[in-house]
Parts: structure tokens; C-alpha cells; sequence
């Protein structure tokens, strides 16, 4: 007789179903049946992953958001249901086992009171069909966030050693998979019929798919898989202190490499506020963080030498460049910083409708525009979230920056290369604060996601753990 598993049995009978759902819904979409003959195999495999295999998965999922359409339906992406699977069994396994360290946390109690707060508005919309399906995705994506980030908090590490050793490479695994995405940008620029390979990235209502948007027949902005096209030159700008980090602290080619990546999708992201603070975050790094004054002068001199290379071949072959560097001609000229960025119009017009649309709970979690009461958003993710949640629940949506801006700051207490962690993300958390006064991140839904993971990675950071500290809890135990 054969000695068949438990766990051979119930991987048989998944197949098994998977074949079964796959025919009778074969008549649909391709990628409905991927979905369904392959997802029940992978939660079957995801289950026996350990909580920091599965933050990798999480990690690789938002950034390939390959999309479920039938016919012209969006039924969200298949990255989507794997990080739902992923944070749900974690979050299981946590509450399972630490039930009273979960609910006893400040952090936690925040995070439940949001998604309540998120929910109420949400409900607040119930009689809009469209709206109520709209807010209610995410709401959905708000909690899996929320449980991503309560994973974060509840995960344990041996020493500050290994936890530093994991936060730096999930932090490389986000910097490689945001230069693949700028890489593939780069390729449908220059060879825009190449965009119809990525069409499965996007829902059946996108039309223009990965092809880049366009002013009279100029590139206005380059965009990617998983980020939208504004959100490339900010996310972009994040993450350039962590690689002039990495270029200067590990001198591997492969860094080299990714941060001139970084660099040409920060150009030809055409976000004027991405380039600012591109520059600004790399000065700061060398100025304020490296200590070497050989790397520090080599650095600036290849950076300085690379960007003026750039621009020099920019003004001539990239429009996208040339605009960019108009607005700064206009400013110096004595215009109206408004009319320069393109906000007059969002200034007057969207401010008297915030005024008059202000709430205690909130207009559900979908955007003015999408509702069809504006034609353009806010540009502010701080308008648009009070809009959203009510003057009650954006007092719990922006205590979580603050909270994270505080632990970020007593971090600077410690010291060697720790310290030097701390203030690359101190650098990068302010762009994406001070960016936001000029945009949303909440625009696009994998975008929410992967800006969720890099500061609830940022957060891990500042948490402490001690061979001594998890050798007493575990005899305790």
C-alpha cells in the first residue's frame, strides 16, 4: 500500500475542482479560467509559508496586478486575491496564537477604528449602485493594507540583526521591481506598439492599456504596470535615498545601475515635483547622511555629470523634459506658481466644492470625479481624504502619518548603520508627504497598496527586537 499525505489528498481534489470550475466556465474570459485552475493550488501552497515568505509574496503580487475581466467587467486582479489570502492567513495565525497582543496594541485599535470610520462612509453611499461597489473595493483594499501592516507589528524577529537583514531585502525586491517596470515604460516609449503585450495588466475599460499619454502628439507622461502616471515621478523620488543608500554603502554595479534607472524614469515620469525632489532627497542623502567625503564628492560629481547628460539629450529628443524645464523658465519670469503648475483652475473651482461637501463621516471612499461631481480631482490627498472619510475619520486617517513620523523620529536615536536607515527614511517619508499636497495616491488601487507595504516597511524599522527579549517571551511561553 502507498502512504498518501493528508496534504497530497486535499492538493488532488483542489486540482480536481480547479479542472471542473475551469470547464464550466470556459466559455469566459482566458484569464477567469488561469485564475481558477491556478489560485486553489497556490493558497494550497501559501498556507505552509512562513509570515516573511509570505511579505515577499505580498510584495511581487502589487507590483504584477494582472487583471480578472470578463467581457467589459473588471473583477479586480489576481494580485489582489493573493494579497488578500496572504494578509488574511497571517493575520489568522496571529490572532489565532497572540489574540491579546493584537487588540492590546495602540497601533492595531488605530488601524480597526479607520476601517470602521471607512466603513460608515462607505454605507453612507448604500442607494449608488455604482459608487457602493466603487467604495466598497476599497474599503476592501483599506483592510487588507490595514491587515498588512498589523502583520508588520506582530511579526517577530531573533534580533534587530535579522529584522534589518528582511527590511533590506524587501526594500531591494521594491527598488528591482520598480526599475523592471521604468525598464518595460522605457520600451513602450520608444517602441509604442510593444504596449499590446501588457494589455492583460489593465482592465477591459482601459483602453490605452501601458501607452503613454500624449499632448499634441508629445509624450506627457510616461506610465507603468502597477503605477499611474503621475504616481511614477513620486514614487521614484522615494526611493532615490534609498538607493544612493545602497550605491554608496554595498559599491555593487547592480545599485549603480538601478539608480540611473531611477533617474530616466524620474524624467520621463514629467513630474516636475518628482524631479525636484529627486535632487533634493540625493543632496540631502550626501549632504546629511554619507559621512565619506570621497564618496560623497565622487557621488555628486557621476550624479551632476549624469543628470546634465540627460538633460542635454532631453531638450533635444524627449518633449517631456523640454516642458519641464519651461515651467521653470515661467517661474523665474514672475508667474503666478498656480498658472505655472497647472492648478489655477483645481484651486478655485474644487475648493468651493470641498467647502460645501464637508461632512462628519464622510462621501463614501470614492473620488468626486468618479462620482461625476467634479472633472478633475483634487490634486491633494489630504482634501480628498477628509472628503472621503468626514472631519471624524480623517482625524484617524492622519493620525497614522503622524504616528509613523514620531516612531521615525525617536529612531534617530540609534546609531551606526541603523541611524543611517532612520534618515533615509525620514527623507523619503517627507517627499511622499510634502508630494501629496499636489496629488493622491489613492488614485490607482495598486498604488495604495504598494505605498502601504514601503511605509508599513518603514514603520518595522523603528520597532525593536532583542535576543534577550524574545528568549524570555519564549520560556514564558
Amino acid at each position: 500500500m502507498y502512504n498518501v499525505s493528508k496534504n497530497t489528498v486535499v492538493l488532488g481534489l483542489l486540482i480536481f475542482l480547479s479542472m471542473v470550475l475551469s470547464w464550466l466556465i470556459i466559455g469566459n474570459s482566458y484569464k477567469l479560467i488561469i485564475l481558477a485552475f491556478l489560485l486553489p493550488m497556490f493558497f494550497f501552497w501559501t498556507i505552509s509559508r512562513s509570515e516573511k515568505e509570505l511579505i515577499t509574496i505580498i510584495i511581487i503580487a502589487s507590483f504584477l496586478p494582472l487583471k480578472v475581466n470578463i467581457t467589459t467587467t473588471n473583477l479586480g486582479s489576481i494580485s489582489q486575491y493573493v494579497c488578500f489570502f496572504c494578509f488574511g492567513v497571517c493575520f489568522f495565525n496571529a490572532f489565532i496564537l497572540n489574540r491579546k497582543r493584537v487588540f492590546n496594541n495602540s497601533l492595531t485599535l488605530l488601524l480597526i477604528s479607520l476601517v470602521f470610520l471607512g466603513a460608515i462612509s462607505t454605507l453612507g453611499i448604500l442607494g449608488n449602485a455604482s459608487m457602493f461597489r466603487t467604495s466598497f473595493w476599497s474599503l476592501m483594499l483599506l483592510f487588507a493594507a490595514v491587515l498588512f501592516l498589523i502583520l508588520l507589528d506582530q511579526i517577530n524577529f531573533q534580533d534587530d540583526t535579522e529584522k534589518n537583514l528582511y527590511i533590506m531585502k524587501w526594500l531591494d525586491l521594491i527598488l528591482l521591481c520598480t526599475c523592471l517596470q521604468i525598464l518595460i515604460g522605457i520600451m513602450v516609449y520608444y517602441f509604442p506598439k510593444t504596449g499590446d503585450w501588457f494589455k492583460f495588466f489593465f482592465a477591459a475599460s482601459e483602453q490605452t492599456g501601458l501607452k503613454s499619454t500624449l499632448e499634441a502628439g508629445d509624450l506627457l507622461r510616461m506610465r507603468t504596470i502597477s503605477l499611474p502616471t503621475e504616481a511614477v515621478g513620486e514614487f521614484c523620488a522615494m526611493l532615490t535615498p534609498y538607493a544612493c543608500y545602497r550605491v554608496a554603502s554595498i559599491r555593487r554595479l547592480i545599485y549603480a545601475i538601478a539608480g540611473l534607472i531611477l533617474l530616466f524614469g524620474i524624467a520621463l515620469s514629467g513630474t516636475r515635483s518628482g524631479m525636484i525632489f529627486s535632487i533634493l532627497s540625493i543632496f540631502t542623502y550626501y549632504v546629511f547622511v554619507e559621512k565619506s567625503v570621497q564618496i560623497k564628492i565622487l557621488h555628486l560629481s557621476i550624479i551632476v555629470l549624469a543628470a546634465v547628460a540627460l538633460i542635454t539629450y532631453g531638450i533635444e529628443t524627449l518633449p517631456i523634459v523640454a516642458r519641464s524645464l519651461s515651467t521653470y523658465k515661467s517661474y523665474l519670469s514672475g508667474s503666478e506658481m498656480s498658472t505655472i503648475l497647472n492648478r489655477k483652475f483645481m484651486f478655485e473651482g474644487n475648493w468651493n466644492f470641498f467647502i460645501n461637501s464637508l461632512s462628519y463621516f464622510g462621501n463614501g471612499l470614492v473620488s468626486p470625479v468618479a462620482a461625476g461631481y467634479l472633472l478633475i480631482d483634487f490634486h491633494n490627498i489630504y482634501l480628498t481624504i477628509i472628503y472621503q472619510f468626514g472631519v471624524i475619520g480623517s482625524i484617524s486617517y492622519f493620525a497614522l502619518p503622524l504616528f509613523l513620523f514620531i516612531r521615525l523620529l525617536k529612531a534617530l536615536k540609534k546609531t551606526g548603520e541603523q541611524l543611517k536607515h532612520t534618515k533615509v527614511f525620514i527623507i523619503s517619508f517627507l517627499i511622499f508627504l510634502i508630494n501629496e499636497t499636489k496629488f493622491e495616491f489613492t488614485r490607482k488601487l495598486e498604488y495604495v497598496v504598494i505605498i502601504w507595504i514601503l511605509l508599513s516597511i518603514y514603520y518595522l524599522h523603528t520597532k525593536q527586537f532583542s535576543a534577550e527579549i524574545n528568549t524570555s517571551t519564549s520560556s514564558k511561553k
